[in-house]
């Protein structure tokens, strides 16, 4: 599926500005769920796909995965942009939240992406990847041509600092 088939008009005007305001995140969250089966499910997730050069989400965009009975499976979901340098995901989800969270997730794909801190309510994480208390393993994720800019703040994550990738427990992962 195409992320910009679930936009609204104001949105798709919005993000072809260059200079996006709206925050988009429930539309690339159901292009997300739209492509991922319910549990219990022998099938994997599909992929999402777009075009989109830059765009706002101001939560957390859900790549989590628990196999529990009437949740989304994510195994296997793909997501691919257009370019690392022009499809820009503007993380506006604050202080302490991550711009896409995998937690659970095995076999996902992050494809020409650039994941960059918005310029108000500024993410400090831009990608989690950690261990579930439902599903304990978080593995086999690849990002490829992908790129993540935090803004520079070292009291952030108490006192940790802004963080591109954390990886808290997540194995056996690519990032090219």
């Amino acid at each position: 599926v195409w992320i910009e088939d679930f936009l609204t008009d104001a949105q798709r005007a919005d993000v072809l500005t260059g200079a996006p305001t709206l925050d988009i995140a429930t539309a690339f969250q159901a292009a997300i769920d739209a492509v991922c089966p319910v549990a219990p499910s022998n099938y994997t997730a599909g992929t999402v796909r777009t075009k989109i050069r830059s765009c706002i989400v101001g939560t957390r965009l859900n790549l989590t995965n628990s196999r529990v009975n009437g949740t989304r499976i994510r195994d296997g979901l793909t997501i691919i942009g257009e370019n690392q340098y022009t499809t820009v995901i503007l993380g506006q989800t604050g202080a302490g939240t991550a711009v896409i969270e995998t937690t659970g997730s095995q076999f996902l794909k992050l494809h020409n992406l650039s994941i960059r801190s918005g310029s108000t309510n500024k993410s400090t994480i831009g990608i989690l990847q950690a261990l579930g208390s439902t599903l304990p393993q978080t593995q086999n994720q690849k990002f490829t041509s992908c790129s993540i800019i935090m803004h520079d703040d070292s009291t952030a994550n108490a006192n940790l600092g802004t963080v591109g990738i954390w990886n808290f427990g997540a194995e056996e992962n690519t990032y090219d």
